[in-house]
């Protein structure tokens, strides 16, 4: 029987030894499989990400029953260990994409020292490799010479996004922790990011974790949606299902208030 990309059990995450901000979470995550996290604001879905990554600040303590990553137990991992599984197998989208950059570097050093810090690279080679990549994103190779040669504020938030998911998928990871990938964007660039995130899904296989308040979004690209009340998990099931028929109140409420999409729109599983 495989092993899960990611499985975790009882996870709870506390600031300061008394405010508790998640609770008993139990969730696992297959090779391959897109899950979306929905939920209001405030309800812990950020939290969850950064608990998952391991880059909680220090005041908050995380305390699980399990905690495993494509089979490896990661409850008392060291820095060193976390560091090399957050290079290599497991990447983080943020919702930001000029948060992850120095404004002052341009966008192929993020690339090279990405590369150089994990493998035995030439800077000559790195660079070459960034270009592929970001090739991938459906940028010609002249327009990816171009952005490697470009500082963050010379490029749009759109582009900035693709360049951040072209980072993030430089090492091929097992696992794409996405915080509200779309969220600042434009309508036509929305549906662009998230074409683009499924399509390297099926190109590398990566799974992907999604945190969003947009329903739609949800429905477009998730096999299973996770929906989030209070630092706990409410519902959590089949896409077509929790849309048709959802069981909790709370996840009734969600989609009451969500806007409706056209149902063309909604990615076939």
């Amino acid at each position: 029987m495989h092993e899960p990309v990611l499985a975790i059990e009882n996870l709870h995450v506390t600031l300061n030894d008394d405010c508790c901000i998640l609770q008993d979470i139990c969730l696992a995550v297959e090779k391959g499989e897109i899950i979306a996290i929905v939920g209001e604001s405030g309800c812990g879905k950020t939290t969850l990400l950064k608990a998952i990554a391991n880059i909680l600040p220090t005041n908050a303590q995380v305390t699980s029953e399990k905690m495993s990553f494509c089979g490896n137990c990661m409850k008392h991992s060291s820095a060193k260990k976390w560091q090399k599984i957050r290079g290599n197998d497991l990447a983080v989208i943020f919702q930001n994409p000029f948060s992850f950059f120095s404004p002052i570097k341009k966008i192929k050093y993020h690339f090279i020292r990405s590369l150089r810090n994990h493998e035995k690279i030439s800077t000559k080679q790195a660079f070459e490799r960034s270009i592929v990549v970001l090739q991938t994103m459906n940028f010609s190779e002249a327009d990816a010479q171009r952005i490697l040669n470009s500082y963050p504020f010379e490029l749009s938030g759109g582009m900035m996004q693709r360049v951040a998911i072209a980072l993030a998928i430089l090492l091929k990871p097992q696992l794409l922790l996405a915080d509200e990938p779309t969220s600042a964007l434009d309508v036509i660039t929305q549906k662009q990011i998230m074409d683009e995130l499924l399509r390297l899904r099926d190109q590398i296989g990566a799974a992907i974790l999604m945190i969003t308040h947009d329903l739609g979004c949800a429905a477009y690209m998730a096999e299973r949606i996770v929906v989030m009340q209070s630092g706990k998990i409410v519902e959590c099931a089949k896409t077509t299902e929790l849309l048709q028929a959802p069981k909790h109140p709370y996840t009734q409420m969600l989609l009451k208030a969500a806007p409706k999409w056209p149902e063309g729109e909604r990615h076939v599983h």
